[in-house]
């Protein structure tokens, strides 16, 4: 695995290598960042790691920068809740310039002037970005000469923007963003100080296995919550309710139990669980706290871990030298049910201070981190969620393999 990541970082090319002047520059950026209901922007963290690699393609001299990303999954077409408009007009603001906005079924290069900067709506509105299309391919790489991916989160999946466009243009690098990732990344890999303490979180257990899988060799522990607990409680003959899980998990989530047995790595499930009937319900006698024995009944949730859990957990990683973490321990965005996320939160900044090396990943645990201010209380919030954890277990991730 070490090897792999040095040969990783010596073989693909990044941007001290890219001449701009007068190219038209295709950049495959990350903006798939949440909004609220009002299409406003409530991360912008994607958007912002985004930029020294745009300020270098400006300040070195680019004929033109468009930029590519989808946000969500739409089912078909153009879904105004889903498009990338709002993000142009912020993106103007930030970057003190005029983006121009183009709509993905218009998207042929018109014209194009001198040190434009161009932001293509949402890739995924064109069913053939999904599907791997030469076609598509080709169109998109009408935009550009040189082609740089900087959307470390997307680079896991084999979309036509991300394996097919870069063959297609004369030159291709890694942007800023990605080479900070792998730089951060390999920390976790390369001798990390132990204790090294993962914590794995979120709604679904099956995106994540095999990665973590891969993470048995490097960790010295693992604490479950949320979903992802539920479905591993749930195998080991606990009764967790009405709660979400993946019951087809079962017999994959008892084989990554025994692989971490023999590899003596500590599996850390929840004691105790804050359960409710309606999360979005202020009746005090909605929400209840039991102990991992209480036999829950069908009408009532797991929604975040309980008081001796949470104690558990912050005592743990307080006392770790390397923390990784992807996924929130539930439903933290609801006021009163994010205090396992917080417990977390508290326990990765009191290890901080005493010299331990911390990532967060994945969109939700980074939202979770800057909506409590805790972005400058960690070492590294990445950009990816999925992606990382392929990364740390080895796995390839064609995006990254292309640019080789």
């Amino acid at each position: 695995m070490l090897w792999s990541s040095i040969v990783r970082l010596i073989i693909m090319k990044y941007l001290d290598q890219c001449e701009f002047e007068n190219k038209k520059i295709i950049i495959r950026v990350d903006f798939n960042v949440p909004l609220d209901d009002n299409l406003n922007i409530l991360d912008d963290t994607r958007i912002l790691e985004s930029l020294p690699t745009i300020h270098k393609a400006i300040s070195g001299g680019a004929r033109s920068i468009t930029l590519l990303s989808h946000l969500g999954r739409p089912k078909s077409g153009y879904n105004i809740r889903l498009s990338l408009k709002p993000i142009a007009n912020y993106l103007s603001n930030i970057l003190g310039r005029d983006i121009i906005f183009k709509s993905i079924g218009r998207i042929a290069p018109e014209n194009i002037k001198n040190k434009s900067v161009f932001l293509l709506d949402n890739l995924r509105f064109d069913t053939r970005e999904i599907l791997c299309n030469e076609e598509f391919a080709t169109t998109l790489a009408s935009w550009g000469d040189v082609y740089i991916n900087d959307a470390f989160g997307t680079t896991h999946r084999a979309h036509t923007s991300t394996i097919l466009l870069p063959k297609h243009c004369k030159e291709k690098f890694a942007g800023l963003l990605i080479e900070k990732e792998i730089l951060q990344a390999d920390k976790l890999i390369r001798n990390p100080q132990r204790s090294f303490i993962a914590v794995i979180g979120g709604a679904k257990i099956g995106d994540k296995l095999s990665a973590i899988n891969g993470l048995l060799d490097n960790v010295d522990e693992i604490l479950f919550g949320g979903g992802v607990a539920n479905t591993i409680l749930l195998a080991c003959g606990y009764d967790v309710g009405g709660s979400l899980l993946e019951k087809e998990q079962i017999d994959v989530v008892l084989n990554f139990m025994e692989k971490a047995r023999k590899r003596n790595v500590s599996i850390i499930l929840p004691q105790d669980f804050v359960i409710v009937k309606d999360p979005y319900s202020n009746d005090v006698s909605n929400k209840r706290i039991v102990n991992n024995t209480y036999n829950i009944d069908p009408e009532w949730k797991i929604v975040d871990i309980g008081p001796i859990t949470r104690s558990i957990f912050e005592k743990k990683l307080a006392e770790a030298k390397t923390i990784l973490w992807n996924g929130p321990m539930g439903m933290f965005e609801i006021y009163g049910l994010d205090n396992g996320t917080n417990a977390v939160l508290h326990g990765i900044e009191f290890a901080n201070k005493n010299g331990c090396f911390s990532v967060i990943g994945g969109g939700d645990t980074v939202y979770a981190a800057k909506s409590k201010n805790y972005q400058n209380k960690v070492s590294h919030l990445s950009t990816g969620g999925g992606a990382l954890l392929k990364y740390l277990a080895g796995e390839t991730l064609p995006a990254l393999e292309i640019l080789k």
